[in-house]
């Protein structure tokens, strides 16, 4: 379902996050008016008509609870800012660059700020954590969560994963810029693929 003047935003975009927040509070809040109105309805009317209504109305409430669910499983999540964002595309055009992405795998999500597909590496940017030995916990989570959906598909690209923007654009600029040119970029986008078909 999409809202008039909600601009789709693709998986792998920038500002995808922001994207599915919006329209998954909006959906929600549609339905809800569309349960009360229909459950007014109900009382209005005859009992015959009444039980029907207010059947149709407990039934839309559970695509209203999931949407609900979807906007707080983001809510949290913030996007990398996009002039940053911008700099990374920017880099270099041997690099291809993926927004934010929320992925679950079993129970636990992960969100990535940008990825930086390349053919020495997959750089990858999260959140910080406050806590040094949290901040590593994180760090390892992702990675085996990032391994897991690259490997079965047969890419074995090293992953690496930063919480510091900083550090992580140091890296690019200095040592993976120059090494990564004249890359298969099928390949990147296979690897890009395996990614974003796991986005929530």
């Amino acid at each position: 379902m999409d809202i008039p003047g909600n601009k789709k935003v693709l998986r792998g975009d920038h500002g995808y996050i922001t994207y599915v927040k919006r329209h998954n509070l909006m959906v929600s809040i549609l339905l809800l008016i569309a349960c009360l109105i229909v459950f007014t309805l109900g009382l209005a009317l005859s009992n015959n008509i009444t039980i029907v209504l207010n059947l149709i109305s407990v039934l839309l409430i559970l695509p209203t609870a999931q949407f609900l669910a979807r906007y707080f499983s983001v809510f949290k999540h913030v996007v990398l800012e996009e002039d940053k964002f911008n700099e990374l595309c920017k880099m270099s055009e041997d690099f291809l660059v993926l927004g934010e992405l929320p992925i679950v795998r079993g129970k636990k999500g992960y969100y990535t700020y940008v990825t930086i597909i390349s053919k020495v590496g997959v750089y990858v940017l999260i959140d910080p954590e406050k806590d040094i030995v949290a901040s590593r916990k994180k760090k390892l989570e992702t990675k085996q969560a990032l391994v897991s959906l690259v490997k079965p598909k047969g890419h074995d690209q090293e992953i690496y994963i930063y919480d510091d923007y900083d550090l992580l654009y140091k890296e690019l600029k200095q040592n993976v810029k120059s090494k990564a040119g004249n890359p298969d970029m099928k390949e990147l986008g296979k690897i890009a693929s395996a990614f974003i078909s796991k986005t929530v």
